[in-house]
């Protein structure tokens, strides 16, 4: 510990599973703020054999087990046969699974090119910033983790940090310790100026330039970009 500000850093390495008796066991991993779930639908299943057996009793295939009629999940917990706690834990894990496919179909959706001769990390940001730009995630939505999108795209984590600083320095997410990378707010709006300055010097300029090398007047370049309106 400093004498300075009274402060320290972590010195401890090893890793234990302590045993609590009657209560399970504590993980004491330094350094591990938090840990997710990972393809665990089959563990969930294994832990929770009593609340799978029930939902197979379900009315509806589909059931969330929340509101809907002939929920045989629910009945249980009116009738007590199944405990409202071991019911709350059951649905919060089923919860973070729905999140986590959430989060991998969006790292899907930023089809990230290898081969192309934009960098990695550039391409990480570009696709999260037009997840952000398109309403896919909103202001205050967290975004997948570094290690996640690192798992998911098969891409070094330092490679997917550095694309994803690039929009924190812009001021369109932010990181909350511990908890991760979330929407900044005004990021939407912040992501449309960047790609109207963006339009204008990649496209419109180049678009006067060629113009002018045709001999094309103003009017007629307005007319050509008014004939592409009517017909997209």
């Amino acid at each position: 510990v400093r004498e300075g500000d009274g402060k320290g850093r972590h010195t401890t390495v090893s890793r234990e599973i302590v045993e609590v008796p009657g209560a399970g066991r504590i993980v004491d991993m330094p350094g591990v703020r938090g840990l997710g779930l990972w393809d665990a639908e089959e563990g969930i299943g294994a832990a929770f054999p009593d609340v799978e057996a029930l939902a197979a009793q379900c009315r509806f295939r589909d059931c969330t087990h929340h509101e809907e009629p002939g929920c045989a999940v629910r009945a249980a917990v009116e009738s007590s046969e199944l405990t409202p706690e071991r019911y709350a834990s059951y649905q919060a894990l089923q919860q973070e699974m729905a999140a986590m496919r959430d989060r991998r179909e969006e790292a899907r959706r930023m089809n990230i090119d290898p081969g192309s001769d934009v960098p990695l990390f550039v391409q990480i940001a570009e696709g999260i910033e037009e997840d952000i730009f398109t309403g896919s995630y909103a202001e205050g939505d967290r975004i997948p983790s570094t290690n996640e999108l690192s798992a998911l795209l098969g891409i070094n984590p330092h490679t997917v940090l550095k694309g994803m600083n690039i929009l924190v320095d812009e001021g369109i997410i932010y990181k909350r310790r511990g908890m991760g990378m979330y929407v900044q707010t005004g990021a939407g709006e912040k992501v449309r100026a960047k790609r109207r300055n963006a339009f204008d010097e990649r496209f419109v300029q180049a678009l006067v330039a060629e113009a002018k090398k045709l001999g094309l007047t103003k009017q007629q370049v307005v007319d050509l970009v008014e004939k592409g309106y009517d017909h997209a």
